[in-house]
Formats: C-alpha cells, structure tokens, sequence
C-alpha cells in the first residue's frame, strides 16, 4: 500500500510541473508578445489534461462512462481553453 502512494505522489507530482511548465510557456509568451508560446503552452496543458485523465481515472471507470467523460471533459476544456487563449491574444494585441 505504501508503494501505491508513493507512485501517486510521483505521478501528481510528473502532472503538476507539466502544468506549471504549461503555464510559464504561457506567460513567456504574453511577456514576449509570441503567439506561437501561448498556443503552445494551451495545448500542452490540454495534452496533460487528457494524459491525467487516462492515467487516473479511465482504468477505474467503466469503458462506456470512461469514454463518455472524455467526450464531456473534450467538449468543456476545449471550449474554456480556446476562450481563454482568445482573450490572452488579444490582450497581447492591444497592449502593443
């Protein structure tokens, strides 16, 4: 048991410096007005997202609400991310 909870705390921690690497390539490009790092850094966080969700929680569920889930989990992260980069673009833009 003790061996479990060591490899979970390995693997929070593997997905926690993914997002934080995520988000500093995020505001590298917003402080360097690059649009290329902040799409970059959106999609890495989106790909750990899902790297998480495959990892954690898709053996424990069944197939069919496994894969229900992601669908929902792709659907709503897809829509927040992709406002979210719109609104950091175009804060970048204005303030040049």
């Amino acid at each position: 048991n003790n061996g479990y909870r060591g490899n979970l705390t390995g693997t929070i921690e593997m997905y926690a410096l993914l997002a934080l690497g995520s988000v500093a390539l995020i505001w590298w490009g917003l402080d360097e007005k690059r649009h290329e790092h902040v799409n970059l850094g959106i999609a890495a966080f989106a790909a750990g997202v899902l790297c998480f969700y495959f990892d954690g929680f898709m053996g424990k569920l069944g197939r069919s609400a496994g894969l229900l889930l992601l669908g929902v989990l792709c659907l709503a992260g897809g829509y927040a991310l992709e406002k979210t980069r719109r609104k950091l673009v175009q804060r970048m833009e204005a303030s040049s």
